[in-house]
């Protein structure tokens, strides 16, 4: 009995160790990619590649959903070769993850062209003809896409934004130079490294034991509420930022609060929402300016109107 125990046991250890060294190995070949130049190009050669212009990504519809088409290294070159270009354009294609079996992910964008930029713009209606499909914009197709292909678009168009605005070094002025993967860039003159970055918002759903608050401003569409949402400052921490939030868009102060969860998003630069459910006291609703009345997405709720924007990434 002893024996069949420590037989199991070390199987169910050995299961565990495979699946951990599946995300750890996987991890640290992204790393060596964004590191190492020389394996980024290599891992290109089999890689595959999602095209955007002026990001939006090139997506395909099939059964009311949409379908994101990926191209292989050879594709992309015979592409840009068609419309005019060399394959020194994929120099400018960012790095975005990878696949279990370590085929390497990659996001180009075809109509990005910076002032100082070799590379023309390609037409957009001719590209989307060429490839049956049509670059559309993400946040009207994020509803639409499953939760891997818009995890993975959001990456890009982070990535590719943060290029096209970042070329520059704040302190020389001259231009900098992205790595292979798009990790990083550096400015030549000083050696300086930028990093891509996100910046946090807090995200909060107010309520008093028995009913939500939702907020609203005059430019949203009738019928439209949201939770309170704002970007942590500087030197804050993620509670601060709520108590903060909350006390200057509607005059309340958080009694307690709890963190829910998080996800990268977007809209309208790169941010990374924090979700939070945050109570205040009963007697504390009633206070002047809050008006009373149903919401349109939790039924039994207060709401507040003319406050200012309660989610900047609406």
């Amino acid at each position: 009995m002893s024996l069949y125990c420590g037989i199991a046991y070390r199987r169910k250890i050995s299961q565990g160790y495979r699946l951990l060294s599946t995300y750890v190995t996987k991890a640290r070949y992204l790393f060596e990619l964004k590191e190492d130049d020389g394996a980024c190009k290599k891992a290109q050669q089999a890689g595959a590649f999602y095209l955007f212009h002026s990001l939006a990504p090139l997506l395909q519809t099939a059964e009311h959903r949409y379908l994101v088409p990926r191209f292989s290294l050879l594709e992309v070159e015979s592409l840009l070769h068609k419309f005019g270009q060399d394959a020194q354009r994929i120099e400018d294609s960012v790095l975005i993850g990878c696949s279990e079996q370590h085929e390497a992910w990659f996001a180009l964008d075809l109509g990005l062209n910076s002032s100082f930029s070799t590379h023309a713009s390609l037409p957009k209606s001719e590209v989307e003809t060429e490839l049956q499909g049509s670059f559309i914009e993400l946040r009207k197709a994020i509803f639409q896409l499953n939760s891997m292909d818009s995890s993975l678009l959001f990456t890009a168009q982070a990535l590719l934004r943060w290029h096209d605005g970042h070329q520059f070094c704040s302190k020389s002025g001259q231009p900098t130079r992205k790595n292979i993967a798009g990790s990083k860039r550096v400015c030549p003159s000083n050696n300086i490294i930028y990093y891509p970055q996100m910046a946090p918002v807090v995200i909060t759903l107010v309520s008093d034991g028995t009913r939500c608050l939702l907020a609203r401003q005059s430019s949203f569409p009738k019928g439209m509420y949201s939770a309170l949402a704002g970007f942590c400052d500087i030197g804050e921490n993620m509670e601060e930022a709520v108590r903060r939030e909350v006390a200057e868009e509607v005059g309340l102060e958080v009694e307690n609060m709890q963190f829910s969860a998080s996800q990268h998003w977007p809209f309208p630069n790169s941010s990374l929402m924090i979700a939070c459910h945050a109570t205040v006291k009963p007697g504390q609703t009633e206070k002047q300016g809050l008006n009373s009345g149903p919401c349109a997405c939790h039924g039994s709720a207060y709401s507040t109107e003319g406050s200012p924007d309660p989610s900047c990434c609406l």
